[in-house]
């Protein structure tokens, strides 16, 4: 049977900073999908928020947080639909993410089932926070929805919208929504709101919460498989392992970032930054398939790269600043990196940006 908690929220992901955080890009095919079949131009919208479409067939892809709101500003300047949120969310395919899809129908019913993609949340976006609320004293259970920029209406439209049809599809219609709190105003397109969403709406709440029936958590999964509920665990277990592989190589990124300029770069120096055991840190970058070397030098090279480019400090303090105690180190490094010294490649870049007539 179903257990009721207070609420059920489990995220990997918030000691990230708003810069790190990202989506699945499952979301942003998905959204493709959509666009194209109410006839609006797809390929207009992802040009517009700076994406490639041979970017969608990266079965790995994950997508900045940040750039949300430049690809619904584009969505609703290329709709020009005030309501295209809803919309895209509306004709989105459904049971596109199978790993979740079967933790959630595989469990004996459907509170458990809905516990289980929680714990998961992070495989669809590291902003999202999901969380389900249980009071004792009530008959209902919701769930809230929110991000780290709760201003991004399209988004909050669209999310409402899919989490109403994959919960309602899922469970063979036992979980429907009752009513819908959501934090904007849309008082002006209630109507419409509440035809797609298909319950009544309440406007500029503190949150944003779907409501549903208590009783329907218990209810028994007609889909409950045991066997197939472990195979798509640990193939949620190995997913949500893959993006802490993720996270650590962006850990030490920053953390090189932070202390280039010391000179003091080793593989124990940055794991105590981490407050890690060095041999575990050199282990777990082995497993993600690269090393503390190989993520110094690559970070060396694209800033050198940088400052070459971008600015006009001299080669001397260039060397400072990548974290190079000996400018014959970092010239040897930079020729190996691009088969030019830096003089060189400042040089034929700054040629290149004057043009042929200059």
């Amino acid at each position: 049977m179903y257990s009721p908690h207070a609420a059920t929220s489990i995220t990997d992901a918030s000691s990230l900073s708003m810069a790190e955080l990202k989506d699945a890009g499952t979301l942003i095919r998905l959204a493709y999908q959509s666009l194209k079949s109410l006839g609006i131009n797809a390929e207009k919208v992802l040009e517009d928020a700076d994406l490639d479409i041979d970017q969608l067939y990266n079965s790995k892809l994950r997508t900045p947080h940040w750039g949300q709101q430049v690809f619904w500003q584009a969505a609703e300047t290329v709709s020009d639909d005030p309501l295209i949120g809803l919309k895209i969310g509306k004709r989105m395919p459904l049971f596109k993410s199978v790993v979740l899809e079967h933790l959630f129908i595989s469990a004996q019913n459907y509170g458990e089932g809905l516990t289980r993609v929680l714990n998961y949340q992070r495989l669809i976006s590291d902003a999202i926070d999901l969380t389900l609320h249980d009071d004792a004293g009530s008959d209902e259970v919701w769930l809230t929805f929110k991000y780290p920029n709760n201003d991004l209406r399209h988004l909050i439209d669209c999310s409402a919208m899919v989490l109403v049809q994959v919960m309602r599809t899922s469970s063979d219609g036992a979980l429907l929504a009752k009513k819908i709190d959501i934090c904007h105003d849309g008082a002006d397109y209630r109507e419409e709101y509440e035809r797609l969403l298909g319950c009544p709406i309440n406007f500029g709440t503190d949150e944003n919460r779907i409501y549903f029936e208590k009783s329907a958590l218990a209810a028994r999964s007609l889909h409950n498989h045991p066997e197939l509920l472990d195979f798509h665990t640990r193939c949620a277990e190995a997913q949500l392992e893959d993006l802490k592989r993720r996270d650590l190589i962006n850990d030490v990124r920053h953390q090189i970032g932070a202390m280039l300029e010391t000179g003091d770069l080793t593989s124990e120096t940055i794991a105590r930054a981490l407050s890690m055991d060095a041999h575990d840190m050199v282990s777990r970058l082995r497993e993600a398939g690269t090393s503390f070397s190989e993520i110094l030098n690559d970070y060396r090279h694209h800033l050198s790269r940088k400052l070459l480019l971008a600015t006009d400090e001299p080669i001397s303090e260039i060397v400072y600043l990548t974290g190079f105690s000996e400018p014959s180190t970092f010239y040897r490094a930079f020729k190996r990196w691009e088969g030019v010294t830096p003089v060189e490649f400042r040089k034929r870049y700054a040629k290149a940006e004057e043009g042929p007539d200059q």
